[in-house]
């Protein structure tokens, strides 16, 4: 499991850090990146352990490993699935695959920036300073759409699957792969 955004910002190692301990809950361990350009982005895929779930701060950060791994002919899902924090139809479906998203409320966010702002300007307290807010859903689209198998023969005949669900094949046509 991987990490990548501006962790120097303290929301976004926040972000991270829940990430993290969620991810250590399970057993599992996080490898936190951030690149400072496209060719440390590239290195740093290139040398990661695959396959991997990386989960991105932005669909934006989304957008640039889904292109570094096409630069590099890392495969997206299978090597590399990728998820961002935040789902943008238009940005989240312009990269190739599709970028996984987390679906947020933004007119729960609005009403409540707004409720803060009201509080505030009649000069009243406000309760707390930080709020959790809780996602509507994953949206799922072919960067996260991939299976956990060990065996490369078994990967390489799911893939033969999905890449010709629509066309006439046979048995054998997968034991050929």
């Amino acid at each position: 499991f991987a990490y990548v955004g501006p962790v120097n910002h303290a929301h976004v190692q926040q972000h991270c850090d829940a990430y993290k301990q969620c991810l250590e809950q399970h057993g599992y361990e996080l490898m936190v990146h951030q690149p400072h350009s496209s060719d440390a982005l590239k290195q740093w895929l290139r040398s990661a352990p695959k396959p991997m779930a990386v989960f991105c701060w932005g669909s934006h950060w989304g957008g640039r490993i889904i292109n570094a791994c096409a630069a590099d002919k890392i495969n997206v899902p299978h090597d590399v699935a990728v998820l961002g924090s935040n789902y943008d139809e238009i940005y989240n479906e312009a990269s190739f695959p599709p970028q996984a998203g987390i679906e947020m409320n933004p007119r729960h966010i609005g009403e409540l920036a707004a409720s803060v702002l009201d509080r505030l300007m009649k000069g009243q307290a406000v309760e707390k300073l930080e709020w959790f807010l809780e996602p509507v859903k994953v949206v799922e689209k072919p960067s996260i759409d991939t299976f956990a198998v060990a065996d490369e023969r078994g990967r390489q005949a799911i893939d033969f699957l999905n890449q010709n669900a629509l066309n006439p094949i046979s048995v054998d046509d997968v034991v050929e792969v």
